[in-house]
């Protein structure tokens, strides 16, 4: 069991692609499996994990709870208006940005309850959505407690 996952925390792993390896290093864990549907987890483990990579930056979320986490670039255009029309009533974005901290959440929850991102997922409010601005890239984690960041070379 990993002490440095801590009760209360998400810890965030930033790296770049093929560095994931030293993420797991980090944690005491050599390998992640996935299940049937895709979802990552270790194996006799009571770290729960989540991932998501976005051009080269890869995010590893770890917590004693569930826990889910998506990346995107900001900067790259997206028809919101038609995609906004899927979300949760009040969920009604202004910007690009604002849609993207809409989006990085579902997907987030998605990943957190194990479903992906279906229509139950884009038609409810999404809650305890916690961000990371990092450069281009919007990170977004849900799942109990605060944000811990480590980035790896």
């Amino acid at each position: 069991m990993s002490e440095i996952v801590k009760e209360g925390e998400i810890l965030l792993f930033i790296t770049e692609k093929g560095k994931l390896d030293k993420a797991l290093s980090e944690i005491g864990e050599s390998a992640l499996l996935k299940t049937p549907q895709g979802a990552p987890y270790i194996e006799n483990s009571d770290i729960k994990v989540s991932i998501s990579h976005k051009n080269n930056r890869v995010v590893l979320a770890c917590s004693k709870a569930p826990v889910g986490v998506d990346i995107e670039d900001v900067t790259v255009p997206r028809n919101v208006e038609r995609l906004s029309r899927l979300f949760y009533k009040t969920e009604k974005p202004e910007t690009l940005y604002d849609f993207y901290k809409i989006w990085t959440a579902k997907e987030a929850e998605g990943k957190r309850i194990g479903t992906g991102v279906d229509t139950e997922v884009l038609r409810s409010e999404t809650k305890g959505a916690k961000y990371l601005d990092y450069g281009d890239y919007l990170i977004c984690a849900i799942g109990e407690g605060k944000l811990v960041v480590r980035e790896l070379d």
